[in-house]
């Protein structure tokens, strides 16, 4: 019986999966200023209109996936929050989430240098950034049984966020494949109490 033959080229018409992946191609040779979503949308092989329904935005095509590395770093947190104090399981959460795939770590720091070198992909980075940051500030409530949406909440997970991020952002530009000394680093500054 004769194997068939992989299909190549263009990917599936709503293949969420693929068209990202073509995208991140263009985007990681073009930059993200100097790639459209009609660019994006030919080199998957499907129509504008496709594209849209499954990515509004840029931004959401550079992004995707991140739902799957934020379930990750959410099951991280409560392993760790049992033995260990509420900064450094965010901390190693984060990094655990991280090294979970090395596709992950790659695809994430590609991700990040990316938003590091542009100014357009910085700008359409605040809304993750924002989600990742009440992500912290939940996991500060649960620890502390405080309201989430807490002023304290929201500062003190915003200011650990702050630090992981520009820990990781640091690693992105960098050479380093692995962000642990970079988010080792970052953690001796942040001597927040449970």
């Amino acid at each position: 019986m004769e194997t068939p033959a992989r299909r190549r080229g263009r990917p599936r018409a709503g293949d969420p999966d693929k068209i990202s992946e073509v995208a991140f191609g263009l985007i990681t040779q073009r930059g993200y200023a100097g790639t459209t979503m009609a660019d994006i949308a030919e080199a998957a092989g499907i129509s504008a209109p496709t594209l849209f329904r499954y990515f509004p935005s840029k931004s959401a095509v550079l992004w995707h996936g991140m739902e799957d590395s934020a379930r990750l770093f959410r099951e991280a947190f409560r392993v760790r929050i049992e033995t260990a104090s509420l900064v450094d399981a965010i901390f190693g959460a984060y990094l655990d989430m991280l090294h979970a795939s090395p596709v992950r770590l790659l695809v994430i720091k590609q991700r990040i240098a990316i938003v590091g070198r542009e100014s357009d992909a910085a700008d359409a980075a605040w809304l993750r950034f924002e989600e990742w940051s009440a992500m912290v500030a939940e996991f500060v409530a649960e620890r502390r049984s405080i309201p989430a949406d807490s002023v304290e909440a929201t500062v003190v997970g915003g200011m650990i966020w702050a630090a992981l991020w520009s820990a990781i952002s640091r690693w992105a530009v960098g050479e380093d494949p692995d962000p642990a000394a970079a988010v080792e680093q970052a953690r001796v500054f942040v001597t927040i109490t449970d």
